[in-house]
């Protein structure tokens, strides 16, 4: 029998190792530190803002952990860990029967999960699961910084400012138009949306430290128009992380994305970094192959799971504070 209590309700010291595991795991599969991540979600826990679940067995034991927000009207989970599959299953259930999840009408959350169990609890439910890869590639010599000055094709890169934000969010909203992938980013591709997706990348530490001098604007040399970015993240030392990239449609099929990357290992590995990594999803056939054209290879994947209609339960779940096989 398994116990789910509110997590908010948990001290401090308790919730630690919970952390301590996870950034553990982390680091050993990804090269991915995230502690930044702690630093912003524990205050969030404690000041009793951030919804959670801690699943203890009848021993008292924790064996398992979940937080989860409501973000308009979508329930976003941030973290689904149990030990064993009957466990994942009942935080899923619980968290899709908290008062959060009554006043939601869509899901999202992306993962990276210790096995099979995440995925078969969201089929389980009815909720559509993505397998996105994360793939590797070590930086070398051949990876230069880039010369601002220097145009191909009419096409002059340089680095981000920080005026670049407004440009930038009506960019990707061009280069995902009907885009399959941009259910991560903007599932109702609203510039809101998508500004508040760019503002994750480069105010917080959700897929780390962003980097702007890494980070690139492709823009036309004779009107300034931007065609292309390129944000770069630090997810540890010595790992750099392409967090986005993307290109206008008008300028797609001239190398651009190809350049773009280059500038950004170059910036990297001129700080010193040794590799950099980025995550893909496994059906978007075109990005993969410029990947591998530039040497990447899978190191591990995640899942995003998400849904774009009504939670509504086919069968009763265990709620929050009740008792689970």
């Amino acid at each position: 029998m398994t116990t789910y209590i509110d997590w908010r309700d948990v001290p401090a010291e308790e919730i630690r190792p919970l952390y301590e595991a996870e950034t553990a795991r982390w680091r050993a599969s990804l090269d991915w530190n995230l502690q930044p991540s702690w630093d912003i979600v524990e205050p969030a826990r404690a000041a009793g803002r951030l919804p959670g679940l801690i699943a203890r067995d009848r021993q008292g034991r924790t064996v398992g952990w979940a937080f989860f927000l409501l973000h308009g009207d979508i329930l976003q989970i941030g973290a689904l860990v149990g030990d064993r599959a009957a466990v994942v299953r009942g935080l899923l259930d619980a968290v899709l029967d908290s008062p959060e999840a009554a006043l939601a009408r869509e899901l999202s959350g992306f993962f990276f999960p210790r096995g099979s169990a995440e995925q078969a609890a969201f089929v389980r439910r009815r909720i559509p699961v993505f397998r996105h890869l994360y793939l590797r590639r070590p930086l070398t010599a051949e990876d230069t910084p880039v010369d601002e000055e220097a145009e191909a094709q009419g096409i002059r890169l340089r680095t981000w400012t920080p005026h670049d934000a407004v440009a930038m969010v009506r960019l990707l909203a061009r280069a995902y138009r009907k885009a399959p992938n941009v259910r991560c980013f903007a599932p109702h591709e609203r510039l809101e949306e998508w500004a508040h997706y760019l503002g994750q990348l480069v105010r917080t530490s959700a897929c780390g430290e962003f980097r702007p001098e890494a980070s690139f604007i492709a823009e036309r040399a004779d009107t300034r128009a931007p065609v292309g970015l390129v944000v770069t993240t630090l997810l540890a030392p010595g790992t750099a992380h392409v967090a986005q990239v993307a290109v206008d449609p008008d300028a797609m099929r001239a190398g651009l994305g190809r350049r773009l990357m280059r500038a950004s290992f170059g910036a990297a590995r001129a700080a010193g970094h040794t590799q950099v990594t980025l995550v893909v999803g496994d059906d978007n056939a075109r990005a993969r192959g410029l990947y591998d054209r530039l040497g990447f290879t899978e190191a591990a994947s995640f899942l995003f799971a998400c849904r774009q209609t009504p939670l509504r339960r086919s069968f009763p779940a265990a709620g929050a504070g009740q008792n689970a096989a």
